[in-house]
């Protein structure tokens, strides 16, 4: 019997991914924003149903009853005394010192209600980018609130990032913004971007600025690299896992990680690009945000929850490995999922020999065996009719050559 975890995926030698959702104690499984305290607690910012923090081992839930000011939890950073900040989506900022909470609103300063993103200085200034109304700075004292009229690109604030040398990066709805401390440069399709819209913006340690972006008829245009001369894009035709990027994020050795709308996650280690399927049958979720904690795993804040990722010096599928290489194993899709009442999946091998394809409940029982015998190296398909099941979620075991992948699907009747 599959031991009793809830979605523990290892796959490709030692990596090993854990998905955790509202069965563990997430407070919902639409994660949109993920920070590591100084501490090591995890907190994960939800879509509706406010903030988890994680601890390794036992899961709290803090709700507007608690102080919080909203529900919508777009983004979340950790000052310099070690404070939380958590930036909602239409009741300002909520600042959380493990005791007590205080809420910033337009009242106090804040240029708005909306914040969709929150960065810290070297100078421990915070600074905080509102959904049209500009981005303002909190020294702690007082604030300070920049808009197009001082030379900001656009008052819709995306995402902002601060490079090593202070300067300050903004990602906006119609360009990025540079901010030295005295003067504004903006960058827009005219320099080099492939659009303008931006989702995300980060600084990888050579300080060099990456930026994803949607062109205007929002499709996605993959992610650029500026060296502070010339920009670079990259696309699903370099090794990208898909063009409409939403998070990016520098993980400890310097690689950069990608999370897509609908296709998974890229890690792009300057010279080789790597696809992650271990999603499983879930390769279609959208990662809206990551973050990595100190023992250097990634964790991703997903519409399925929260996926860690601990590599432990394992291989992985590369970008000339898709779905249809031989060379590559797993449960690639499950197409619907959600579904009702049968769902199609996709499994591949990686040489000829004994499968097996499994599904169990979440409670370690086997439910169905869907594949079992010898087959040939390759991708295949098997449909599910799961009529006569209850609703739910479930796991479906790919085995084969001494190799194991864990994917889920939802029933939903």
């Amino acid at each position: 019997m599959l031991a009793m975890v809830l979605s523990t995926v290892t796959l490709h030698g030692d990596a090993k991914w854990t998905n955790y959702t509202t069965v563990d104690g997430l407070a919902h499984n639409y994660v949109i924003s993920i920070a590591a305290d100084n501490q090591g607690t995890l907190w994960f910012g939800t879509y509706v149903n406010c903030v988890s923090k994680f601890d390794g081992v036992s899961w709290k839930t803090y709700t507007t009853a608690d102080g919080l000011t909203g529900n919508n939890i777009r983004c979340i950073t950790v000052d310099k005394q070690g404070a939380l900040w958590f930036g909602t989506g239409y009741h300002g900022v909520s600042k959380f010192d493990g005791v007590s909470w205080k809420t910033y609103t337009p009242a106090d300063g804040l240029a708005g209600n909306s914040v969709n993103a929150i960065a810290l200085d070297k100078q421990g200034n915070l600074w905080f980018g509102t959904g049209g109304q500009g981005i303002s700075k909190f020294d702690g004292i007082s604030w300070k609130t920049y808009t197009e009229v001082d030379g900001l690109a656009n008052n819709d604030v995306r995402s902002i990032a601060v490079d090593n040398q202070g300067s300050l990066w903004v990602g906006t709805a119609n360009g990025v913004s540079k901010f030295d401390g005295v003067s504004w440069k903006i960058y827009t399709t005219a320099n080099g971007l492939p659009g303008n819209y931006v989702n995300s913006i980060a600084v990888d340690h050579q300080d060099l600025i990456w930026v994803s972006t949607l062109d205007s008829n929002y499709h996605g245009c993959g992610v650029t690299k500026f060296d502070g001369t010339s920009w670079k894009t990259y696309t699903t035709a370099d090794g990208l896992v898909e063009n409409y990027v939403l998070c990016i994020a520098v993980d400890n050795q310097g690689d950069l990680w990608l999370g897509t709308y609908g296709r998974g996650i890229s890690k792009f280690d300057g010279t080789t690009w790597y696809t992650y399927t271990a999603l499983g049958a879930l390769a279609y979720t959208s990662v809206s945000s990551i973050a990595v904690d100190k023992q250097g795993a990634l964790w991703f804040g997903s519409n399925f929850g929260v996926f860690k990722l601990e590599e432990q010096g394992s291989t992985y599928v590369s970008d000339s490995q898709n779905m249809d290489h031989p060379e590559s194993f797993g449960v690639r899709a499950a197409y619907p999922n959600p579904f009702n009442p049968s769902t199609t999946i996709d499994f591949t091998i990686p040489r000829s020999g004994k499968a097996t394809l499994s599904v169990y409940n979440i409670h370690g029982q086997l439910v169905e065996t869907l594949a079992d015998g010898t087959m040939s190296a390759g991708t295949h398909h098997t449909v599910w009719n799961a009529a006569r099941h209850a609703s739910g979620v479930y796991l479906v075991v790919l085995k084969s050559g001494g190799m194991t992948d864990i994917g889920k699907v939802m029933l939903v009747k």
